[in-house]
């Protein structure tokens, strides 16, 4: 299992996650082709994944939206299920 947590700007959104005392990091775009993009990094790895990210109101709504499709699992800031 995979705990990815994102932190989000206007413009891009950082994704981070340690796996074998690394910390494995990437920067996607804040928009629908950033979205599809991080979708498919993620999915490189065979394991279950989950998303934290804190709800920052605007810049965070769109991606908060992506991930509560059901794409992928994800939580919200103070644990509340996406």
């Amino acid at each position: 299992m995979i705990f990815i947590g994102i932190d989000i700007s206007k413009l891009t959104f950082d994704a981070a996650y340690s796996l074998n005392a690394r910390t494995i990091h990437k920067q996607f775009s804040n928009n629908p082709k950033g979205f599809e993009a991080f979708f498919l990094w993620i999915n490189k790895s065979k394991k279950e994944v989950y998303t934290c990210l804190e709800a920052t109101g605007i810049y965070s709504f769109d991606l908060a939206q992506y991930l509560s499709q059901g794409k992928i699992k994800g939580l919200k800031s103070r644990g509340q299920p996406a």
